[in-house]
């Protein structure tokens, strides 16, 4: 199964109702997946009401996994982060205004009379990210009357801008996962907007890694209820070879033909078998709640699951094409890489600490007054904060490499170890169902000798043992099978 949902990329206009929408578009995708998989038309044709398909249970299980559901809320809250960070290239207005302000003044000859005034002001303010640097505009207006003066109206506006040119203009800092850093932090508008963009990335990587280990343990509890239900069967199934058997041994105990000592072993074989039922029994009732659980159901609510046939091997790649489709897939690798490029530019960021920080900032104002400067500004003596910057910076860049092929090897062991472990359970399987064969062969054999009286009575017993062992043998051989293949998939599928 490919990711279920894509992260919603912002644009540049329209930001007020944007996170809306994503909200909105997330759970739109998990729900329409939940329904394609509840309601597929193939699946509905193919079972009854009361049958469980594995799409079914796969469909409830994302429904109400935690894992799943925390993911999806950590990818809406990824998406508002860069929102918010692409909010920061656009101007911020600040306004400040004192309506109206009334009082006395005492008088303080010779030069100020006293007497009642009254004054009010408003001020704007917009500061807008250019590159590193900002641009900030500030406009202002006040009114002054006394009772002995005449009211006066000032105002006035200023512009300034502030450049960096050389140094450190940006400090980045956020928490790392698999894909380096959260998204939280950042310095300049250009640093918040990459550490968001790869934040949400990380969300989408975390929220298909969370539905893979969803679909895993559903996939195993799914097979596990069809693995016991086969044991349960292949448990009665012997249980009625074992009273055929006493039957007979009680029939030739009569007539004289099977000793007192048969007898009994037969009697015990029976109450053996009896208990291997209902220990199949049990076991399969625990299946079942784990299924249940997984799925948001009842403990105990019964479950009627979709056969799924036997196993069929399928014409399977080479080892190394495999390989090659989980690396252009996986999702890890890309992620490895966007890491080591956020180190790097954090190593770059670092040492311009070790630089004279040069600035260039000018001003211009409504009376025509403008100035134009360049700041230097140099730590004379050792800067250790800044040396250790780089040495940590430099540190992560290394590591990151080192993950970044530590990554691609785990994935290449993953795909040889599922490729492998298919071979295997392959393997068994056809090895299996001869051992069945030649179980059932073998029983078939000795009860004709035991009736020939050319069989002991111990010898049908083994051999009966051995078809019971082999039948579910042969359940877990299907089983393990399924799930193997299922593995392979999953290790070369996008996450």
């Amino acid at each position: 199964m490919t990711r279920i949902l894509e992260a919603a990329k912002p644009g540049h206009s329209n930001r007020v109702h944007r996170y809306s929408r994503i909200r909105i578009r997330i759970l739109l995708q998990v729900f329409a997946l939940v329904v394609i998989l509840l309601l597929s038309p193939s699946q509905a044709l193919a079972s009854d009401e009361d049958t469980l398909t594995y799409d079914e249970a796969l469909g409830l299980a994302l429904a109400c996994d935690s894992g799943v559901l925390s993911a999806i809320g950590a990818l809406e809250l990824a998406n508002l982060r860069l929102i918010a960070a692409e909010a920061s290239r656009l101007p911020s207005l600040t306004l400040k205004a004192s309506p109206l302000e009334g009082g006395w003044k005492a008088p303080t000859p010779p030069f100020i009379e006293g007497g009642k005034y009254v004054s009010s002001g408003i001020g704007l303010g917009a500061v807008m990210p250019i590159g590193d640097g900002t641009v900030s505009f500030s406009m202002q207006g006040s009114y002054y009357g006394e009772e002995s003066k005449n009211p006066a109206w000032n105002d006035s506006w200023k512009i300034s801008i502030s450049l960096p040119v050389l140094g450190k203009s940006s400090a980045s800092t956020g928490s790392t996962g698999i894909s380096g850093v959260s998204g939280a932090g950042g310095g300049s508008y250009r640093d918040q907007v990459r550490l968001a963009k790869t934040g949400v990335r990380n969300a989408e990587f975390e929220l298909s890694r969370a539905i893979a280990k969803a679909r895993s343990s559903l996939e195993t509890a799914y097979h596990g209820v069809i693995r016991d239900t086969g044991k349960l069967e292949a448990a009665r199934m012997n249980l009625a070879r074992v009273k055929q058997h006493f039957t007979m041994v009680e029939s030739r105990h009569i007539q004289g033909n099977a000793s007192d000592l048969d007898l009994v072993d037969a009697e015990q074989g029976v109450r053996s078998a009896e208990i291997a039922v209902n220990a199949a029994y049990h076991a399969l009732k625990i299946s079942e709640m784990s299924l249940n659980r997984l799925i948001g159901r009842n403990l105990n609510e019964p479950l009627i699951l979709e056969p799924v046939g036997e196993y069929t091997e399928d014409t399977l790649l080479s080892l190394d094409e495999y390989i090659s489709l989980a690396l252009c897939h996986r999702q890890e690798p890309v992620l490895a890489e966007e890491n080591l490029a956020n180190a790097e530019i954090e190593l770059a960021t670092a040492r311009s600490g070790l630089l004279p920080q040069v600035a260039l900032r000018g001003s211009l104002t409504d009376d025509g007054s403008w100035s134009v400067s360049i700041d230097l500004s140099k730590t004379l003596s050792k800067d250790y904060a800044a040396e250790l910057s780089v040495k940590s910076a430099e540190n992560a860049v290394a590591i990151a490499r080192q993950n970044l092929a530590a990554t691609k090897e785990a994935i290449v062991m993953e795909v040889t170890g599922a490729y492998y472990a298919l071979l295997e359970a392959e393997a068994y399987l056809a090895l299996a169902k001869h051992a069945l064969e030649k179980a059932a062969i073998t029983v078939s054999v000795r009860e004709t000798q035991y009736k020939a009286g050319a069989a002991t009575h111990q010898d049908v017993a083994l051999a009966i043992t051995a078809l019971s062992e082999a039948e579910t043998d042969l359940t877990n051989a299907q089983a393990n099978c399924f799930l193997a293949r299922s593995r392979l998939i999953d290790a070369g599928r996008t996450r």
